[in-house]
Protein backbone atom coordinates (compact mmCIF):
# COMPACT_ATOMS: atom_id res chain seq x y z
CA UNK A 1 0.00 0.00 0.00
CA UNK A 2 2.88 2.34 0.73
CA UNK A 3 4.22 2.26 -2.83
CA UNK A 4 0.74 2.75 -4.23
CA UNK A 5 0.15 5.68 -1.87
CA UNK A 6 3.36 7.29 -3.10
CA UNK A 7 2.28 6.72 -6.70
CA UNK A 8 -1.11 8.34 -6.05
CA UNK A 9 0.48 11.25 -4.17
CA UNK A 10 3.13 11.71 -6.84
CA UNK A 11 0.55 11.68 -9.64
CA UNK A 12 -1.61 14.03 -7.60
CA UNK A 13 1.34 16.43 -7.21
CA UNK A 14 1.79 16.45 -10.99
CA UNK A 15 -1.86 17.30 -11.59
CA UNK A 16 -1.97 19.68 -8.62
CA UNK A 17 1.14 21.56 -9.77
CA UNK A 18 -0.62 22.37 -13.00
CA UNK A 19 -3.73 23.36 -11.07
CA UNK A 20 -1.74 25.71 -8.80
CA UNK A 21 -0.31 27.46 -11.84
CA UNK A 22 -3.76 27.72 -13.34
CA UNK A 23 -5.35 28.95 -10.08
CA UNK A 24 -2.89 31.86 -9.84
CA UNK A 25 -3.40 32.71 -13.50
CA UNK A 26 -7.18 32.29 -13.26
CA UNK A 27 -7.42 34.58 -10.28
CA UNK A 28 -5.59 37.37 -12.08
CA UNK A 29 -7.95 37.10 -15.04
CA UNK A 30 -10.95 36.66 -12.78
CA UNK A 31 -10.24 40.11 -11.38
CA UNK A 32 -10.09 41.41 -14.96
CA UNK A 33 -13.42 39.72 -15.76
CA UNK A 34 -15.18 41.13 -12.70
CA UNK A 35 -13.93 44.66 -13.32
CA UNK A 36 -14.26 44.64 -17.12
CA UNK A 37 -17.57 42.85 -17.69
CA UNK A 38 -21.00 44.09 -16.71
CA UNK A 39 -23.00 41.81 -14.36
CA UNK A 40 -25.04 40.57 -17.35
CA UNK A 41 -21.89 39.77 -19.34
CA UNK A 42 -20.33 38.15 -16.27
CA UNK A 43 -23.34 35.84 -15.98
CA UNK A 44 -22.47 34.45 -19.41
CA UNK A 45 -19.46 32.65 -17.87
CA UNK A 46 -21.40 30.35 -15.51
CA UNK A 47 -24.12 29.87 -18.13
CA UNK A 48 -21.54 28.69 -20.69
CA UNK A 49 -20.03 26.28 -18.17
CA UNK A 50 -23.44 25.05 -17.02
CA UNK A 51 -24.90 24.29 -20.46
CA UNK A 52 -21.60 22.80 -21.70
CA UNK A 53 -21.71 20.44 -18.72
CA UNK A 54 -25.29 19.50 -19.62
CA UNK A 55 -24.32 18.67 -23.22
CA UNK A 56 -21.30 16.66 -22.06
CA UNK A 57 -23.47 14.75 -19.59
CA UNK A 58 -26.27 13.83 -21.99
CA UNK A 59 -23.87 12.90 -24.79
CA UNK A 60 -21.30 10.69 -23.08
CA UNK A 61 -23.76 7.81 -22.40
CA UNK A 62 -21.76 6.96 -19.27
CA UNK A 63 -18.98 5.60 -21.48
CA UNK A 64 -16.03 7.67 -20.15
CA UNK A 65 -16.79 6.51 -16.60
CA UNK A 66 -16.74 2.89 -17.76
CA UNK A 67 -13.37 3.53 -19.38
CA UNK A 68 -11.89 4.86 -16.12
CA UNK A 69 -13.30 1.90 -14.21
CA UNK A 70 -12.25 -0.90 -16.58
CA UNK A 71 -9.16 0.22 -18.52
CA UNK A 72 -6.68 0.45 -15.57
CA UNK A 73 -7.18 -3.24 -14.73
CA UNK A 74 -7.31 -4.36 -18.36
CA UNK A 75 -4.40 -2.43 -19.84
CA UNK A 76 -1.68 -4.73 -18.49
CA UNK A 77 -3.40 -8.07 -19.14
CA UNK A 78 -5.28 -7.43 -22.39
CA UNK A 79 -4.14 -4.19 -23.98
CA UNK A 80 -6.10 -4.70 -27.21
CA UNK A 81 -9.44 -4.98 -25.42
CA UNK A 82 -8.59 -1.89 -23.36
CA UNK A 83 -7.75 0.14 -26.48
CA UNK A 84 -10.87 -1.13 -28.24
CA UNK A 85 -12.95 0.00 -25.27
CA UNK A 86 -11.40 3.49 -25.45
CA UNK A 87 -11.89 3.85 -29.20
CA UNK A 88 -15.50 2.65 -29.26
CA UNK A 89 -16.58 4.78 -26.31
CA UNK A 90 -14.88 7.91 -27.70
CA UNK A 91 -16.48 7.53 -31.14
CA UNK A 92 -19.97 7.15 -29.68
CA UNK A 93 -19.53 10.09 -27.31
CA UNK A 94 -18.37 12.39 -30.11
CA UNK A 95 -21.30 11.52 -32.40
CA UNK A 96 -23.92 12.06 -29.70
CA UNK A 97 -22.23 15.31 -28.61
CA UNK A 98 -22.50 16.62 -32.16
CA UNK A 99 -26.24 15.90 -32.20
CA UNK A 100 -26.98 17.69 -28.91
CA UNK A 101 -24.79 20.66 -29.82
CA UNK A 102 -26.78 21.13 -33.03
CA UNK A 103 -29.96 20.82 -30.98
CA UNK A 104 -28.71 23.57 -28.64
CA UNK A 105 -28.09 25.80 -31.68
CA UNK A 106 -31.65 25.26 -32.91
CA UNK A 107 -33.19 25.87 -29.48
CA UNK A 108 -30.99 28.89 -28.76
CA UNK A 109 -33.89 31.41 -28.48
CA UNK A 110 -35.66 29.28 -25.87
CA UNK A 111 -32.48 28.67 -23.88
CA UNK A 112 -31.61 32.39 -23.95
CA UNK A 113 -35.10 33.26 -22.72
CA UNK A 114 -34.72 30.95 -19.70
CA UNK A 115 -31.15 31.63 -18.53
CA UNK A 116 -30.43 35.10 -19.93
CA UNK A 117 -34.02 36.35 -19.63
CA UNK A 118 -33.64 37.76 -23.14
CA UNK A 119 -34.75 36.11 -26.41
CA UNK A 120 -32.68 38.67 -28.30
CA UNK A 121 -29.53 37.13 -26.81
CA UNK A 122 -30.03 33.87 -28.73
CA UNK A 123 -26.95 34.63 -30.84
CA UNK A 124 -24.80 34.20 -27.71
CA UNK A 125 -26.13 30.66 -27.19
CA UNK A 126 -25.61 29.89 -30.89
CA UNK A 127 -21.94 30.82 -30.66
CA UNK A 128 -21.73 28.80 -27.46
CA UNK A 129 -23.09 25.68 -29.17
CA UNK A 130 -19.74 25.21 -30.94
CA UNK A 131 -18.03 25.26 -27.56
CA UNK A 132 -20.58 22.79 -26.17
CA UNK A 133 -19.47 20.19 -28.72
CA UNK A 134 -15.77 20.88 -28.18
CA UNK A 135 -16.15 20.73 -24.41
CA UNK A 136 -17.93 17.35 -24.57
CA UNK A 137 -15.15 15.96 -26.78
CA UNK A 138 -12.51 17.37 -24.45
CA UNK A 139 -14.17 15.69 -21.45
CA UNK A 140 -14.25 12.30 -23.20
CA UNK A 141 -10.58 12.55 -24.18
CA UNK A 142 -9.59 13.67 -20.68
CA UNK A 143 -11.25 10.57 -19.21
CA UNK A 144 -9.19 8.45 -21.59
CA UNK A 145 -5.98 10.10 -20.39
CA UNK A 146 -7.01 9.53 -16.78
CA UNK A 147 -7.70 5.85 -17.44
CA UNK A 148 -4.24 5.48 -18.99
CA UNK A 149 -2.61 7.48 -16.15
CA UNK A 150 -1.28 10.04 -18.64
CA UNK A 151 -1.28 12.72 -15.96
CA UNK A 152 1.68 14.67 -17.35
CA UNK A 153 -0.08 15.04 -20.69
CA UNK A 154 -3.35 15.85 -18.98
CA UNK A 155 -1.67 18.57 -16.94
CA UNK A 156 -0.07 20.11 -20.04
CA UNK A 157 -3.38 20.05 -21.88
CA UNK A 158 -5.34 21.58 -18.99
CA UNK A 159 -2.71 24.28 -18.51
CA UNK A 160 -2.70 25.29 -22.19
CA UNK A 161 -6.49 25.18 -22.32
CA UNK A 162 -6.95 27.24 -19.17
CA UNK A 163 -4.41 29.92 -20.05
CA UNK A 164 -5.49 30.28 -23.69
CA UNK A 165 -9.16 30.43 -22.63
CA UNK A 166 -8.51 33.51 -20.50
CA UNK A 167 -6.10 35.24 -22.87
CA UNK A 168 -8.18 34.71 -26.00
CA UNK A 169 -11.44 35.41 -24.18
CA UNK A 170 -10.30 38.86 -23.05
CA UNK A 171 -8.54 39.67 -26.33
CA UNK A 172 -11.56 38.75 -28.46
CA UNK A 173 -13.92 40.52 -26.05
CA UNK A 174 -12.05 43.77 -26.54
CA UNK A 175 -12.50 43.37 -30.31
CA UNK A 176 -15.99 41.85 -30.70
CA UNK A 177 -17.65 42.26 -27.31
CA UNK A 178 -19.51 39.42 -25.61
CA UNK A 179 -19.54 37.39 -28.85
CA UNK A 180 -15.76 37.60 -28.93
CA UNK A 181 -15.57 36.30 -25.35
CA UNK A 182 -17.40 33.13 -26.39
CA UNK A 183 -15.29 32.85 -29.56
CA UNK A 184 -12.15 32.93 -27.40
CA UNK A 185 -13.47 30.04 -25.34
CA UNK A 186 -14.19 28.06 -28.51
CA UNK A 187 -10.73 28.58 -29.98
CA UNK A 188 -9.07 27.56 -26.70
CA UNK A 189 -11.15 24.37 -26.64
CA UNK A 190 -9.90 23.57 -30.14
CA UNK A 191 -6.35 23.85 -28.79
CA UNK A 192 -7.21 21.58 -25.85
CA UNK A 193 -8.81 18.91 -28.02
CA UNK A 194 -5.87 19.02 -30.43
CA UNK A 195 -3.39 18.45 -27.59
CA UNK A 196 -5.47 15.55 -26.23
CA UNK A 197 -5.52 13.91 -29.66
CA UNK A 198 -1.76 14.31 -29.85
CA UNK A 199 -1.16 12.62 -26.50
CA UNK A 200 -3.64 9.84 -27.35
CA UNK A 201 -2.47 9.33 -30.93
CA UNK A 202 -1.00 5.92 -30.15
CA UNK A 203 -4.29 4.80 -28.62
CA UNK A 204 -7.10 6.33 -30.65
CA UNK A 205 -5.62 5.71 -34.10
CA UNK A 206 -4.23 2.23 -33.59
CA UNK A 207 -6.09 -0.51 -35.49
CA UNK A 208 -7.71 -2.90 -33.02
CA UNK A 209 -10.73 -5.18 -33.01
CA UNK A 210 -13.92 -3.18 -32.50
CA UNK A 211 -15.66 -3.47 -29.15
CA UNK A 212 -19.35 -4.40 -29.04
CA UNK A 213 -20.98 -1.00 -28.80
CA UNK A 214 -24.34 -2.46 -27.77
CA UNK A 215 -22.83 -4.30 -24.82
CA UNK A 216 -20.75 -1.26 -23.98
CA UNK A 217 -23.80 1.02 -23.82
CA UNK A 218 -25.72 -1.53 -21.72
CA UNK A 219 -22.87 -1.79 -19.23
CA UNK A 220 -22.46 2.00 -19.08
CA UNK A 221 -26.16 2.86 -18.82
CA UNK A 222 -26.22 3.07 -14.98
CA UNK A 223 -23.25 5.45 -15.18
CA UNK A 224 -25.16 7.45 -17.80
CA UNK A 225 -28.10 7.95 -15.47
CA UNK A 226 -25.65 8.69 -12.67
CA UNK A 227 -24.05 11.35 -14.84
CA UNK A 228 -27.25 13.40 -14.79
CA UNK A 229 -27.42 13.05 -11.03
CA UNK A 230 -23.75 13.99 -10.67
CA UNK A 231 -24.43 17.07 -12.79
CA UNK A 232 -27.13 18.06 -10.31
CA UNK A 233 -24.65 17.63 -7.45
CA UNK A 234 -22.19 19.99 -9.12
CA UNK A 235 -24.43 22.49 -10.86
CA UNK A 236 -27.91 22.38 -9.27
CA UNK A 237 -27.26 25.48 -7.15
CA UNK A 238 -26.27 27.56 -10.19
CA UNK A 239 -29.16 26.10 -12.23
CA UNK A 240 -31.68 27.13 -9.56
CA UNK A 241 -30.09 30.56 -9.12
CA UNK A 242 -30.05 31.10 -12.91
CA UNK A 243 -33.68 29.98 -13.23
CA UNK A 244 -35.28 31.81 -10.30
CA UNK A 245 -33.10 34.91 -10.04
CA UNK A 246 -31.88 37.59 -12.41
CA UNK A 247 -28.51 37.47 -14.20
CA UNK A 248 -27.33 40.11 -11.70
CA UNK A 249 -27.93 37.75 -8.76
CA UNK A 250 -26.34 34.88 -10.68
CA UNK A 251 -23.26 37.04 -11.23
CA UNK A 252 -22.99 37.69 -7.47
CA UNK A 253 -23.31 33.99 -6.65
CA UNK A 254 -20.81 33.17 -9.39
CA UNK A 255 -18.24 35.57 -7.95
CA UNK A 256 -18.76 34.21 -4.42
CA UNK A 257 -18.36 30.63 -5.65
CA UNK A 258 -15.07 31.26 -7.47
CA UNK A 259 -13.01 30.84 -4.31
CA UNK A 260 -14.53 27.48 -3.35
CA UNK A 261 -14.40 26.34 -6.98
CA UNK A 262 -10.67 27.01 -7.03
CA UNK A 263 -10.26 24.90 -3.91
CA UNK A 264 -12.51 22.14 -5.26
CA UNK A 265 -10.36 21.80 -8.38
CA UNK A 266 -7.73 20.27 -6.11
CA UNK A 267 -10.43 17.74 -5.25
CA UNK A 268 -10.80 17.00 -8.94
CA UNK A 269 -7.06 16.35 -9.23
CA UNK A 270 -7.34 13.96 -6.28
CA UNK A 271 -10.26 12.19 -7.94
CA UNK A 272 -8.38 11.86 -11.22
CA UNK A 273 -5.41 10.11 -9.61
CA UNK A 274 -7.19 8.14 -6.87
CA UNK A 275 -9.74 6.32 -9.04
CA UNK A 276 -7.27 4.41 -11.29
CA UNK A 277 -5.17 3.54 -8.22
CA UNK A 278 -8.16 2.12 -6.34
CA UNK A 279 -9.16 0.17 -9.42
CA UNK A 280 -5.77 -1.57 -9.36
CA UNK A 281 -5.88 -1.90 -5.55
CA UNK A 282 -9.15 -3.84 -5.81
CA UNK A 283 -7.09 -6.80 -7.04
CA UNK A 284 -5.74 -7.13 -3.47
CA UNK A 285 -9.20 -7.78 -2.06
CA UNK A 286 -11.25 -6.01 0.58
CA UNK A 287 -8.43 -5.84 3.13
CA UNK A 288 -6.31 -3.82 0.72
CA UNK A 289 -9.19 -1.44 0.06
CA UNK A 290 -9.87 -1.03 3.78
CA UNK A 291 -6.26 -0.07 4.47
CA UNK A 292 -6.16 2.16 1.41
CA UNK A 293 -9.32 4.02 2.45
CA UNK A 294 -8.08 4.56 6.01
CA UNK A 295 -4.76 5.98 4.89
CA UNK A 296 -6.32 8.07 2.08
CA UNK A 297 -8.81 9.75 4.42
CA UNK A 298 -6.09 10.49 6.98
CA UNK A 299 -3.78 12.00 4.38
CA UNK A 300 -6.60 14.04 2.86
CA UNK A 301 -7.50 15.52 6.24
CA UNK A 302 -4.06 17.15 6.50
CA UNK A 303 -4.22 18.73 3.06
CA UNK A 304 -7.91 19.42 2.41
CA UNK A 305 -9.12 20.67 5.80
CA UNK A 306 -6.48 23.43 6.24
CA UNK A 307 -6.82 24.43 2.58
CA UNK A 308 -10.61 24.83 2.75
CA UNK A 309 -10.72 26.57 6.13
CA UNK A 310 -7.91 28.93 5.16
CA UNK A 311 -9.85 29.82 2.00
CA UNK A 312 -13.00 30.49 4.05
CA UNK A 313 -11.08 32.84 6.35
CA UNK A 314 -9.89 34.80 3.29
CA UNK A 315 -13.35 35.18 1.70
CA UNK A 316 -13.71 38.88 2.52
CA UNK A 317 -10.23 39.67 1.18
CA UNK A 318 -10.93 37.64 -1.96
CA UNK A 319 -14.15 39.51 -2.74
CA UNK A 320 -12.53 42.85 -1.90
CA UNK A 321 -9.67 42.18 -4.28
CA UNK A 322 -11.83 40.69 -7.01
CA UNK A 323 -14.54 43.29 -7.31
CA UNK A 324 -13.37 46.56 -5.73
CA UNK A 325 -15.93 46.07 -2.97
CA UNK A 326 -18.87 45.52 -5.34
CA UNK A 327 -19.56 41.97 -4.12
CA UNK A 328 -18.62 42.19 -0.42
CA UNK A 329 -22.21 41.39 0.59
CA UNK A 330 -21.58 37.85 -0.72
CA UNK A 331 -18.90 37.15 1.93
CA UNK A 332 -21.18 34.86 3.93
CA UNK A 333 -21.98 32.84 0.81
CA UNK A 334 -18.28 32.44 0.02
CA UNK A 335 -17.51 31.25 3.58
CA UNK A 336 -20.28 28.64 3.54
CA UNK A 337 -19.20 27.30 0.15
CA UNK A 338 -15.57 26.94 1.27
CA UNK A 339 -16.63 25.04 4.40
CA UNK A 340 -18.76 22.77 2.20
CA UNK A 341 -15.64 21.89 0.23
CA UNK A 342 -14.17 20.14 3.30
CA UNK A 343 -16.87 17.47 3.14
CA UNK A 344 -16.47 17.14 -0.63
CA UNK A 345 -12.82 16.15 -0.21
CA UNK A 346 -13.74 13.40 2.25
CA UNK A 347 -16.51 12.14 -0.02
CA UNK A 348 -14.02 11.41 -2.83
CA UNK A 349 -12.24 8.32 -1.39
CA UNK A 350 -15.49 6.93 0.06
CA UNK A 351 -17.47 7.15 -3.17
CA UNK A 352 -14.49 5.98 -5.25
CA UNK A 353 -14.29 2.80 -3.15
CA UNK A 354 -18.00 2.22 -3.73
CA UNK A 355 -17.47 2.91 -7.43
CA UNK A 356 -14.72 0.28 -7.71
CA UNK A 357 -16.20 -2.41 -5.46
CA UNK A 358 -19.96 -2.20 -5.98
CA UNK A 359 -22.08 -2.93 -9.02
CA UNK A 360 -22.91 0.10 -11.18
CA UNK A 361 -26.54 0.02 -10.05
CA UNK A 362 -25.49 0.29 -6.38
CA UNK A 363 -23.41 3.39 -7.10
CA UNK A 364 -26.38 4.75 -9.04
CA UNK A 365 -28.66 4.35 -6.01
CA UNK A 366 -26.19 6.28 -3.85
CA UNK A 367 -25.90 9.14 -6.34
CA UNK A 368 -29.70 9.24 -6.80
CA UNK A 369 -30.34 9.70 -3.09
CA UNK A 370 -27.60 12.34 -2.82
CA UNK A 371 -28.86 14.32 -5.82
CA UNK A 372 -32.51 14.27 -4.81
CA UNK A 373 -31.57 15.48 -1.34
CA UNK A 374 -29.41 18.23 -2.84
CA UNK A 375 -32.20 19.62 -5.00
CA UNK A 376 -34.64 19.34 -2.10
CA UNK A 377 -32.33 21.20 0.27
CA UNK A 378 -31.71 23.91 -2.32
CA UNK A 379 -35.37 24.56 -3.00
CA UNK A 380 -36.18 24.54 0.73
CA UNK A 381 -33.37 26.88 1.77
CA UNK A 382 -33.63 29.23 -1.23
CA UNK A 383 -37.37 29.70 -0.73
CA UNK A 384 -36.77 30.54 2.93
CA UNK A 385 -33.47 32.45 2.85
CA UNK A 386 -33.15 33.79 -0.71
CA UNK A 387 -29.70 33.58 -2.33
CA UNK A 388 -27.88 32.67 0.92
CA UNK A 389 -30.07 29.58 1.03
CA UNK A 390 -28.25 28.17 -2.00
CA UNK A 391 -24.99 28.07 -0.03
CA UNK A 392 -26.66 26.72 3.14
CA UNK A 393 -28.45 24.06 1.11
CA UNK A 394 -25.15 22.98 -0.40
CA UNK A 395 -23.53 22.74 3.05
CA UNK A 396 -26.41 20.64 4.42
CA UNK A 397 -26.29 18.37 1.39
CA UNK A 398 -22.53 17.64 1.42
CA UNK A 399 -22.41 16.93 5.17
CA UNK A 400 -25.33 14.49 5.11
CA UNK A 401 -24.10 13.02 1.81
CA UNK A 402 -20.80 12.03 3.45
CA UNK A 403 -22.66 10.31 6.30
CA UNK A 404 -24.86 8.37 3.89
CA UNK A 405 -21.91 7.37 1.67
CA UNK A 406 -20.10 5.95 4.72
CA UNK A 407 -23.25 4.02 5.64
CA UNK A 408 -23.38 2.48 2.15
CA UNK A 409 -19.68 1.62 2.15
CA UNK A 410 -19.94 -0.11 5.53
CA UNK A 411 -22.19 -2.70 3.91
CA UNK A 412 -19.35 -3.57 1.50
CA UNK A 413 -16.15 -3.35 3.57
CA UNK A 414 -15.12 -2.51 7.12
CA UNK A 415 -14.63 1.23 7.46
CA UNK A 416 -11.87 1.98 9.97
CA UNK A 417 -10.93 5.65 10.10
CA UNK A 418 -8.32 7.37 12.28
CA UNK A 419 -10.89 9.73 13.79
CA UNK A 420 -8.47 10.97 16.46
CA UNK A 421 -5.90 12.01 13.87
CA UNK A 422 -8.54 13.62 11.68
CA UNK A 423 -9.86 15.54 14.70
CA UNK A 424 -6.39 16.90 15.40
CA UNK A 425 -6.14 18.12 11.81
CA UNK A 426 -9.50 19.89 12.12
CA UNK A 427 -8.47 21.50 15.43
CA UNK A 428 -5.17 22.80 14.04
CA UNK A 429 -6.90 24.08 10.91
CA UNK A 430 -9.59 25.88 12.94
CA UNK A 431 -6.89 27.62 14.96
CA UNK A 432 -5.26 28.82 11.76
CA UNK A 433 -8.52 30.00 10.20
CA UNK A 434 -9.64 31.84 13.34
CA UNK A 435 -6.28 33.60 13.55
CA UNK A 436 -6.44 34.80 9.94
CA UNK A 437 -10.09 35.90 10.21
CA UNK A 438 -9.56 37.65 13.57
CA UNK A 439 -6.54 39.55 12.29
CA UNK A 440 -8.62 40.91 9.42
CA UNK A 441 -11.40 41.93 11.81
CA UNK A 442 -8.96 43.81 14.02
CA UNK A 443 -7.27 45.62 11.14
CA UNK A 444 -8.06 44.96 7.50
CA UNK A 445 -5.57 45.86 4.81
CA UNK A 446 -5.35 43.91 1.60
CA UNK A 447 -1.58 44.31 1.73
CA UNK A 448 -1.39 42.70 5.18
CA UNK A 449 -3.54 39.66 4.34
CA UNK A 450 -0.51 37.66 3.05
CA UNK A 451 1.19 38.35 6.40
CA UNK A 452 -1.89 37.11 8.26
CA UNK A 453 -1.95 33.99 6.08
CA UNK A 454 1.73 33.31 6.76
CA UNK A 455 1.14 33.67 10.48
CA UNK A 456 -1.83 31.34 10.30
CA UNK A 457 0.17 28.71 8.44
CA UNK A 458 2.97 28.86 11.01
CA UNK A 459 0.37 28.44 13.77
CA UNK A 460 -1.08 25.43 11.91
CA UNK A 461 2.34 23.78 11.62
CA UNK A 462 3.22 24.20 15.29
CA UNK A 463 -0.25 23.18 16.47
CA UNK A 464 -0.11 20.05 14.31
CA UNK A 465 3.34 19.11 15.63
CA UNK A 466 2.17 19.54 19.23
CA UNK A 467 -1.00 17.50 18.75
CA UNK A 468 0.26 14.68 16.52
CA UNK A 469 2.02 11.53 17.67
CA UNK A 470 5.19 10.34 15.95
CA UNK A 471 3.33 7.44 14.29
CA UNK A 472 0.73 9.85 12.89
CA UNK A 473 3.42 12.08 11.42
CA UNK A 474 5.06 9.03 9.85
CA UNK A 475 1.76 8.09 8.20
CA UNK A 476 1.67 11.46 6.47
CA UNK A 477 5.38 11.48 5.61
CA UNK A 478 5.22 7.92 4.19
CA UNK A 479 3.42 9.04 1.02
CA UNK A 480 5.70 11.95 0.18
CA UNK A 481 7.79 11.45 -3.00
CA UNK A 482 11.05 12.15 -1.20
CA UNK A 483 13.27 12.52 -4.22
CA UNK A 484 11.06 15.02 -6.01
CA UNK A 485 9.68 17.57 -3.59
CA UNK A 486 10.69 20.08 -0.98
CA UNK A 487 8.35 18.23 1.36
CA UNK A 488 10.49 15.16 0.79
CA UNK A 489 13.53 17.07 2.05
CA UNK A 490 11.55 18.11 5.12
CA UNK A 491 10.55 14.48 5.74
CA UNK A 492 14.16 13.30 5.56
CA UNK A 493 15.18 16.10 7.90
CA UNK A 494 12.41 15.08 10.31
CA UNK A 495 13.44 11.45 10.27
Amino acid sequence: MSSLSKKVFSDNLVVMTGEVILRVFYFAFFIVYVRLLSPFELSVLPIFAMIAAVVATVSNLGLPVSVVREVPRLIDDDREIALSLIQSSTALSVLVALFFSILAYVLAPIIAGVVLKSWESAYIIQWMSVGFFLYAVDVALSYNMRALSQFHGLTVKNTVLGISERLLGIAFYLIWGIKGLVMGFNVSLILGVSLSLYFLRGVLFKRVKKHSRTNLVKFSFPYYIEGFLTFLQGQADQVIVATFFSPLVLAKYYVAKRLSDSVELFKESLDQTLTPALSKLSNLGKSGMEDGLRKAVTIISFFAVPLCLLASSCSYAFLFLAGKGSYLDATGIAVLLCVSAVFLFFIVPVTRCIFVLAKPVEKLKLTAVQSICFVGFLILFVSALDIVGAALGRLAYVSLSLVYALFVLKRIIRVRLDLGTIGKSILASLAMALFVASAQLVYFSIYLVPVYILGGCILWIFTSLVLLKKSEIQTIVSVLPKSKTILGFVSRFGN
